[in-house]
């Protein structure tokens, strides 16, 4: 825009009222007049003047084409020669239409006062005067002369002197069509009635005007109690949604595609991609480009009427092929929320896949870290019982024992490494076997074992069994080494549906904090309680046990592995 286009936009939209009642005014002077007058062409080209620099349909910086300029000349060529009451009323009704669309559009209080005054302005000076000469009626009542000769005046005098103020850039051009068209209709039906009562009832205009007033009043009384929800009816109000939630594209139909297009498409930019081809498939619509963080895109053309939408880190700018009402472009913000809220559920899953992946990785992870700590352990205690002077027999007999049992669990170590399988497929060992080989593992570190009823072929989970006593005996055992007199007991019992194991130390009990979230998450505890029970407790649960702190006070501490109840 140039400087010189720039200050001619300042100083219309500074004063649009002024011009308003200007153009009003000379509306004024040619109804006064009359069209049969000389000078009633002039003034009425200098109305139609006023009105192309206040009019909101075209924007002052925007070139006048090939159309715009056909319709202004056959506008001027119309009111030369085809000049008359009839044509003068459709103007004013056009005007009504247009004046009412800017109220409805306009968020000012003061232009909406304006714009009413307007409105009653125009109104007035046609059902009361255009019309009445249009219909060749003969000279008009007293009633009418002193309101075009006092009132209306006052009435422009009165708007002239309103407080005028400026419009954001986005309202400066906005008219809300639909109430427009619906205002200027209800003129038409104004002019049509108040004919036909004066057809069918004989009656004079004024009289039948009187009439129609109080049958459009009630009309809209009842609209109004029909509005809201009322004995059982859904009401106008539903109606009336749905409508303008249909403006320019039939809604449901598009949201049904959009929700076919998130179901079956899980990556977010290529589900991005579908979502703006089908927005670009509205027939209002010329192009859509859109800016995210990992790239831009367009498609479609551009046009001269953007709509700019940016959400997050989504931005969205829409080509209108028509300068676009308020109305659409709510409806154009909505659309674009919607796709906005797919896009980002989106970007949440694949944020939630990579969690439940990185979560899967970590408890391999874990448990392959705890099977090899564990049996790094048993190598430790070889290796103690090795350095122990004159007693190679026993030790003898002891790798005899061990050796095997660490190799097997070692293998079973490495092939859960090379193609994890889940927990819940855990290798059967007889209990009383499992039973003797823990005896043997331990029966040197000062750890009492205590049997109860082990019945011949009953059976337990071996990896389980062992990754909960060896985590519980070592937590055990780092405790007796801070002091010597606590005493470690293991309790087994096995029967039919009934299969339990304790450890017990007459230790200090564990905080209460830790107590409360030992086998949920996590925790750091001084003796190493944490990660270990926590991939233990959730190991059991997926065999059908149950892992808690049976008892925890200060020389009676119990750790219990037993079968969930049926």
């Amino acid at each position: 825009m140039s400087a010189l286009h720039q200050r001619c936009y300042n100083a219309i939209n500074k004063n649009r009222n002024t011009m308003a009642v200007a153009m009003l005014g000379l509306l004024h002077l040619v109804l006064v007049v009359g069209v049969e007058h000389a000078w009633v062409r002039p003034l009425l080209i200098s109305h139609l003047g006023i009105f192309l620099l206040w009019q909101p349909l075209w924007r002052i910086e925007d070139k006048l084409g090939v159309r715009g300029i056909t319709f202004i000349t056959l506008t001027i060529v119309t009111v030369i020669f085809w000049l008359n009451w009839a044509l003068l009323a459709f103007w004013m009704g056009g005007m009504f239409g247009l004046i009412g669309g800017r109220i409805f559009s306009s968020a000012q209080k003061w232009a909406r006062y304006f714009y009413l005054l307007a409105l009653l302005y125009v109104l007035s000076m046609l059902l009361l005067w255009a019309v009445p000469k249009m219909l060749a009626l003969g000279s008009t009542d007293e009633l009418s002369r002193n309101l075009m000769v006092y009132f209306m005046p006052v009435l422009l005098f009165a708007m002239a002197f309103m407080p005028s103020e400026s419009e954001p850039v986005y309202q400066e051009h906005a008219v809300d069509f639909f109430y427009g068209v619906m205002l200027m209709l209800l003129v038409a039906v104004l002019i049509l009635g108040v004919i036909v009562i004066m057809s069918l009832g004989k009656i004079s205009y004024q009289q039948a005007l009187l009439e129609l007033v109080f049958i459009v009043a009630g009309v809209l009384l009842i609209l109004v109690w029909l509005w809201k929800p009322r004995l059982g009816l859904s009401g106008l109000q539903q109606s009336f949604s749905r409508y303008f939630l249909n403006i320019g594209t039939p809604f449901e139909e598009w949201l049904a595609k959009l929700a076919r297009h998130a179901e079956t498409e899980p990556d977010a930019a290529r589900f991005l991609g579908c979502a703006i081809r089908l927005l670009a498939e509205l027939p209002w619509l010329a192009g859509v480009t859109w800016q995210t963080p990992e790239g831009d895109g367009e498609t479609g053309k551009k046009t001269a009427h953007p709509l700019n939408f940016k959400t997050g880190d989504l931005g969205l700018q829409l080509w209108a092929v028509h300068p676009t009402p308020i109305s659409m472009n709510l409806h154009a913000n909505l659309l674009s929320r919607l796709i906005v809220h797919f896009y980002r559920t989106k970007l949440r899953e694949a944020e939630m896949r990579q969690m439940v992946r990185m979560q899967a990785v970590h408890d391999t992870g874990a448990r392959l870290t705890h099977d090899l700590k564990n049996l790094l352990q048993a190598l430790s205690n070889l290796t103690a019982a090795a350095q122990q002077p004159g007693r190679e027999d026993s030790f003898r007999q002891l790798m005899q024992r061990q050796l095997p049992l660490l190799g097997q669990r070692l293998k079973q170590t490495l092939d859960k490494l090379k193609a994890p399988q889940p927990e819940s497929n855990d290798e059967m060992a007889s209990a009383d076997l499992w039973w003797g080989n823990l005896k043997t593992r331990y029966e040197r570190y000062g750890v009492t074992f205590c049997v109860g009823n082990i019945v011949p072929g009953v059976h337990v989970p071996a990896g389980l069994f062992d990754s909960v006593a060896e985590n519980l005996l070592q937590n055990a055992s780092r405790k007796q080494a801070a002091n010597p007199a606590i005493v470690i007991t293991v309790e087994f019992s096995a029967v039919p549906d009934a299969i339990e194991l304790s450890v017990n130390d007459n230790g200090t009990a564990v905080e209460e904090h830790v107590a409360h979230r030992l086998f949920q998450v996590a925790v750091s505890s001084g003796y190493g309680l944490g990660i270990g029970l926590y991939q233990a407790a959730r190991w059991a649960d997926q065999h059908g046990y149950k892992l808690n702190l049976a008892s925890n006070h200060n020389g009676a501490v119990c750790f219990k592995l037993k079968s969930a109840s049926p």
